[in-house]
């Protein structure tokens, strides 16, 4: 239930974030004036999330407790976005189903295969093992050198769980109920690090506009722009949806019209006459 994109600009110098409001669930779905879906952990490096909130606050404390001062490259970031939500996953199941045993993760680890029948054993590994975050992140920021870099990593309970992935290469990256439209639109338009900054955010705008054909993705966009030892640039919604979201709707598929129904009407030939 969530768009969230960041794309690098301008080669790598600038850094645009985007994203949409919506909280909830099934039932009960809102997009909270003030609600923000990125904040900064560092100096130099922000944070996106998707999914659960209550624990994406958690992940988002526990980052900018464990990034340390002073500069990081892409491999420091990965490392500790790796580690902070292992940490979180563990800290979560130990308390949910460990303890009620008796056991930490190393004590059921090593004794209880001993000490519980192998079912009972079975079972609450399972549990235990296919728990879920219910979380994605993206770190986005720059090295020292201020060359922009793009981080993910999911606590979903899937075979990329805690395994980050670095989107340098491509540029941009989304995560939420409303990456897999934002990505195709977005390499429909062969968006690409080399392009100019305000082009890059209105493509991740774009992006996000076709994000909200997916399940739970607000309607409201935040837009801020990152760069090197700058104050970050913060487009308000209101100005988003006054001067962007006119040009995603006039540049948007539309379906056939008069003149397009008028010209399919010669597409025809001896094997090929439409029906009435």
């Amino acid at each position: 239930m969530t768009c969230c994109i960041a794309a690098l600009a301008a080669g790598g110098e600038a850094i645009v974030l985007v994203a949409d409001k919506m909280i909830g669930n099934s039932v009960i779905q809102g997009e909270p004036q003030g609600l923000l879906k990125y904040d900064a952990i560092h100096r130099d490096w922000w944070v996106m999330f998707a999914g659960d909130v209550p624990v994406a606050g958690d992940l988002i404390g526990r980052l900018k407790a464990a990034f340390p001062k002073g500069s990081l490259d892409a491999q420091n970031v990965d490392a500790y976005l790796s580690t902070v939500l292992f940490e979180k996953w563990r800290d979560d199941t130990e308390r949910a189903y460990l303890r009620k045993e008796g056991y930490d993760h190393a004590g059921f680890r090593d004794e209880a295969p001993k000490k519980m029948l192998a079912t009972d054993y079975a079972d609450l590994r399972n549990r235990v093992m296919h728990r879920s975050l219910y979380a994605e992140l993206i770190v986005a920021g720059f090295d020292g050198d201020g060359n922009g870099h793009i981080l993910s990593c999911s606590g979903l309970s899937n075979s990329s769980q805690f395994v980050p992935s670095n989107h340098d290469m491509s540029g941009y990256y989304a995560i939420g109920t409303g990456a897999a439209g934002a990505m195709w639109m977005m390499s429909y338009k062969d968006v690409g690090s080399l392009m100019d900054t305000r082009d890059v955010a209105y493509y991740a705008v774009e992006g996000k506009y076709y994000g909200e054909l997916g399940e739970g993705v607000g309607e409201c966009t935040d837009l801020i722009v990152l760069r090197h030892n700058k104050k970050a640039l913060c487009v308000n919604t209101r100005i988003v949806e006054k001067h962007m979201m006119p040009i995603c709707d006039k540049l948007r598929p539309r379906k056939l019209g008069k003149k397009e129904r008028k010209r399919l009407k010669k597409v025809t030939g001896q094997k090929l006459r439409w029906p009435a």
